[in-house]
């Protein structure tokens, strides 16, 4: 009995004295920034013979939703804002014009995440309606009708307590092609730049 107790004791002194028990802190999250801006030389469209020129009346709405970051298969959800509890459906209009000239910028979302080299953006994109002068409507959907989801293949880094302000730019209307009676959202998509703040 006694021999027993004291082998207990000489395995638990072992363990307390070989196991490093020391905590070491987690990094504190960097913030990732997506904006999406549309190309400012795409602004004409030809529908039916007529040729359109987009004006302050035009709209070209599209959805956003679930959208990811990649470090190789590990991934974090990305919020609309730093406030955001869970992921939204939000519609922009991407042909929407600025009072100084050019296509409006939409920061589609602005997340804390861990801070890592990433390579890879997901986010869906689906298309609503192009409505031109006003008064034209026409449904846009994506091809075979089904969500949409892009894959931006990029490479970056987001450091603790820094921002790094990923900026896509697409062709609103170069995304377009008509099919029968609507238009197939196509999209024209590329990353323009990446900024670390």
């Amino acid at each position: 009995m006694e021999f027993r107790k004291l082998l207990l004791l000489g395995f638990v002194a072992f363990f307390v004295i070989t196991c490093d028990n020391s905590m070491y802190e987690s990094p504190d999250p960097g913030i990732l920034r997506v904006v999406l801006s549309s190309d400012p030389a795409d602004t004409v469209v030809t529908i039916a013979s007529k040729r359109f020129v987009v004006s302050n009346d035009d709209s070209l709405g599209v959805k956003i939703f679930q959208g990811k970051v990649y470090h190789d298969t590990v991934y974090s959800f990305l919020y609309r804002t730093l406030l955001s509890y869970k992921q939204e459906e939000i519609v922009y209009n991407i042909i929407k014009l600025c009072d100084g000239g050019g296509y409006e910028n939409h920061k589609i979302f602005e997340s804390y995440v861990p801070p890592v080299k990433y390579d890879r953006i997901q986010f869906g994109l689906n298309p609503t309606v192009l409505r031109l002068s006003g008064y034209i409507q026409i449904d846009v959907i994506n091809e075979g009708d089904v969500d949409l989801y892009m894959d931006i293949q990029t490479e970056f880094e987001v450091f603790e307590h820094e921002t790094t302000e990923v900026v896509l730019e697409i062709k609103p209307l170069q995304s377009l092609v008509r099919y029968r009676d609507t238009y197939i959202f196509k999209p024209v998509i590329n990353v323009k730049e990446i900024n670390y703040r």
